[in-house]
């Protein structure tokens, strides 16, 4: 998307679309099964229902703060090494780096849980936990 214009971006549409719709289906399954998964039985639709709530919200959250930075940014203009950045291409270099500020503050906090609740999430089935 930095490279992104109006004369382009059917193409980086397309592109943006293809590894987008590829990374979002794998990352959903991934949270559903962890959904599905991690929390006691009876909890399951709770868990189901927040993190759906709360993904929906952020998600519109995302777009209305991109839409009024573009609305701010939309007219200003500058060359780095030679590249023309306009604020549309600014929106998405501030998208970019967000979203990789975020990658890196949240990855280490995975851990491998080989087990919980006695299920193990690794995806063998009704192995039980080893104390």
């Amino acid at each position: 998307w930095i490279f992104a214009a109006p004369q382009w971006g059917l193409i980086w549409i397309l592109i943006s679309s293809i590894i987008g719709g590829i990374s979002a289906t794998a990352s959903m399954t991934a949270a559903n099964k962890m959904m599905i998964r991690i929390p006691p039985h009876g909890s399951r639709p709770m868990y189901i229902a927040s993190y759906s709530t709360l993904a929906s919200f952020a998600a519109g959250l995302g777009a209305l703060a991109a839409g009024i930075m573009h609305h701010h940014i939309k007219h200003m203009a500058f060359s780095f090494i030679g590249f023309k950045i306009s604020g549309f291409d600014m929106l998405f270099i501030v998208s970019f780096s967000l979203r990789l500020l975020t990658t890196l503050i949240l990855v280490p906090w995975i851990k491998d849980i080989p087990c919980v609740n006695n299920i193990d999430i690794s995806g063998n089935p009704s192995r039980e936990r080893q104390n």
